[in-house]
């Protein structure tokens, strides 16, 4: 019986251990993966592919499997955003912080005529 809850109690700690590695990552991993991302105009396939690596080499490690481990696997298993749509959702939350600013502001006046 002790062996039974020493082993539920392993399990309870490493899922523990691994929603703390989860949280860090969309705290800190993720801020500094996507900084100034809204501002690149010109992030060809090339850039995302590194962050995705940086990103997969992370949870990875956090989750203790092979290297060689199919990144799909791991972003699928823990439900992770691509770095691509993260970079669009970045894009487009500035976007819409810029359109709510006053006209008289000069990111939204730059924005209206570049869409004009």
């Amino acid at each position: 019986m002790n062996d039974i809850l020493a082993v539920a109690n392993l399990k309870e700690t490493q899922h523990w251990h691994l929603d703390i590695g989860i949280k860090l990552a969309h705290a800190c991993l993720d801020s500094k993966l996507l900084y100034n991302a809204e501002t690149c105009l010109h992030m060809n396939k090339n850039d995302i592919k590194k962050l995705e690596n940086v990103q997969n080499h992370f949870y990875k490690r956090l989750l203790g499997v092979p290297t060689g481990t199919p990144n799909i696997a791991i972003t699928e298993e823990l439900g992770i955003m691509s770095m691509e749509y993260k970079v669009d959702v970045k894009k487009l939350l500035e976007y819409h912080r810029i359109l709510q600013m006053n006209n008289a502001r000069l990111p939204k006046t730059a924005c209206v005529q570049a869409r004009s």
